[in-house]
């Protein structure tokens, strides 16, 4: 699946991350991201196919160096 890094879709899944980082994301939200932080290879795919934007800033938050930090100050510039 291809996946537009510059989409709506993929920027709201940077800013969920931020939230969810900061303890201010609620509800569903911060389940889903609790659950992919948390799913194996298998489970983390199956919530790809519903949720490919947010898996995809996942993986990249936990191995990309660096990628948190710049989507941090991208965020905090705008709030």
């Amino acid at each position: 699946m291809d996946i537009n890094r510059d989409s709506v879709e993929y920027r709201k899944a940077e800013q969920d991350l931020y939230y969810w980082q900061t303890g201010r994301l609620g509800g569903f939200k911060t389940a889903l991201w609790d659950a992919i932080s948390k799913a194996d290879g298998t489970n983390r795919a199956r919530l790809a196919e519903a949720f490919p934007e947010s898996v995809d800033v996942y993986v990249r938050f936990s191995t990309e160096e660096g990628y948190y930090d710049k989507v941090a100050q991208r965020l905090s510039v705008v709030a």
